[in-house]
């Protein structure tokens, strides 16, 4: 939410749709869908909608959008984000699907039903109620609002059921659809796609033969910078000392936080992709990543690639958001300096890490499989057809 008064205006919206809901009949094929607040066309959503406009072309998608010019697919309806129009098509639409829990609606109906598929894997840093007094009164509010209305709820990990069920707010019926993540299908499925990889590296004018390492830390509350001066040039020597091949390093910043990304120098071998949109892609093409409190870690892990964490600001992060206890447990090479960081990379060793990631795994199962798009589109579809 952009402000209280954004926050109050969307609510007052809410609020008169609600009123009014009993005039609207539910429509039996209509699936109403946002993404981060209005950000567009993404995340698992993005995969789950492809599939069953795939198998049943008469469904009906409302997408919640910012940008009413947001590029996405002819057969999907853009709706501005937080408008009266916006309101009406929660309150008409069969399946609401979203993927965080601050998204102002109106009042669920009982025959509806809603899918949260979450944004991310297991949290490193502390959550919804483990963080609720770091939290604003609003959002809390909302998440546990959502809590109460959601029917289901996407998990890909053990570990993420427990933060579910502990963190959530969540009631007591809820379903946690341990089927995986649909973006995490796309990694599964693609990473020995060489066509599909090379067409990204030309995109992106990356020659073939290089090592790619992805940085990509998370933002800071603070909005501090001091997390993200990682001397890029030392730990290019290290992986080109490791690997015996020319290295370039990506650097891709949190949404939250783009316009920091003009605080790194770049060049030639330091390349800021930063507004590169699909996160997906350049976890296929990079070769290993670098990051802080981030779960992007375990997109590279369920790829079997080498991921480092390198918390350069882990003091001050614990104090000014917090993290939990697993983190510390993860089974990645572990550096909270940058001298620490080239002995991680200095002393990497593969089946080593293979074995940890194994051994990790095996105590705290991965859901993904590579059909959790297919598992998931089962289920719409059944309840589609039960409404």
């Amino acid at each position: 939410m952009k402000s209280k008064l954004d926050y109050y205006l969307i609510s007052f919206k809410a609020y008169i749709i609600s009123i009014l809901s009993f005039l609207f009949k539910i429509k039996g094929n209509r699936i109403v869908v946002d993404n981060f607040l209005g950000k567009g066309y993404g995340d698992n959503s993005k995969y789950i909608i492809e599939e069953l406009l795939k198998i049943d072309s008469r469904i009906e998608i409302i997408w919640i959008v910012r940008n009413l010019k947001e590029n996405m697919p002819d057969s999907i309806k853009k709706v501005k984000y937080g408008s009266f129009l916006s309101m009406y098509y929660y309150a008409t639409s069969i399946i609401w699907i979203d993927n965080v829990r601050n998204n102002i609606k109106p009042i669920k109906k009982k025959k509806q039903y809603y899918l949260q598929t979450w944004h991310g894997p297991f949290s490193s840093k502390k959550i919804e109620k483990l963080a609720e007094d770091k939290l604003s009164k609003e959002y809390v509010k909302l998440a546990r609002r959502d809590g109460k209305i959601c029917n289901s709820i996407l998990s890909n990990s053990f570990i993420q059921d427990i933060q579910y069920m502990n963190h959530f707010w969540l009631k007591d019926n809820v379903e946690i659809l341990k089927v995986g993540f649909p973006r995490n299908d796309y990694l599964i499925n693609n990473k020995n796609n060489q066509i599909l990889i090379d067409s990204v590296k030309k995109e992106l004018s990356l020659p073939d033969e290089y090592y790619l390492i992805l940085y990509a830390p998370t933002f800071r509350d603070d909005f501090s910078i001091d997390g993200y001066k990682i001397e890029f040039k030392n730990v290019l020597n290290e992986f080109k000392k490791k690997t015996g091949k020319e290295c370039k390093i990506l650097v891709r910043l949190h949404p939250n936080v783009q316009k920091y990304s003009k605080c790194i120098s770049y060049d030639n071998n330091i390349i800021n992709v930063t507004d590169y949109s699909n996160m997906q892609d350049l976890s296929l093409i990079c070769n290993t990543i670098i990051s802080d409190y981030s779960s992007t870690l375990f997109d590279f892990a369920i790829q079997n690639k080498p991921a480092f964490i390198c918390s350069l600001d882990l003091e001050n992060y614990k104090k000014t958001r917090g993290l939990v206890e697993e983190y510390f447990n993860y089974p990645f090479p572990f550096a909270t300096s940058n001298d620490e960081l080239c002995k991680c990379i200095k002393s990497f060793d593969e089946k080593r890490y293979l074995n940890n990631l194994k051994e990790y795994f095996d105590k705290n199962p991965l859901y993904d499989n590579g059909n959790s798009t297919e598992e998931i589109v089962k289920i719409l579809l059944k309840k589609l057809g039960e409404r």
